[in-house]
């Protein structure tokens, strides 16, 4: 096992390999449930008065550099609904397609099973930003 993991990392590694380190999908608003406590079900597309009253519920946005967590609008610029207050739910056959086909572009092993789960909920208001980052959580 360990030989084949060594030879998939040299592969990778020569470029013989295609992969991505990101994915990007998109859904039918149908396909996602969406409830914030103290707001009940969020109707999409989300109406500029919801959206005030879900950033009422947000905090500054924060983000890692090396092991330190940080607060810096000049970095991140956005907000952050606490995810206790955030439910998420899919509809089932569209997500098990969606993660095949992450799984398909990240040119994961066949025998890799991926999963879904709520990381953070991030709010943009229009002007606000993340800047890309320079590599392994240096920020230029």
């Amino acid at each position: 096992m360990v030989t084949a993991a060594r030879d998939r990392l040299a592969r990778t590694l020569r470029g013989d390999v295609k992969s991505a380190f990101s994915a990007e999908l998109a859904a039918r608003p149908d396909d996602l449930s969406l409830e914030i406590e103290g707001l009940g079900r969020i109707r999409f597309p989300v109406t500029p008065a919801t959206a005030r009253k879900i950033i009422g519920l947000g905090q500054a946005a924060r983000f890692g550099r090396g092991s330190e967590t940080l607060t810096d609008p000049d970095v991140r610029d956005t907000w952050e609904i606490p995810k206790s207050l955030v439910s998420v739910s899919w509809n089932e056959a569209v997500l098990k397609e969606a993660l095949l086909t992450v799984k398909e572009e990240l040119g994961l092993p066949n025998g890799a099973e991926l999963t879904a789960a709520l990381h953070s909920f991030l709010v943009y208001e229009s002007g606000q930003f993340f800047l890309p980052s320079s590599g392994f959580g240096e920020i230029r």
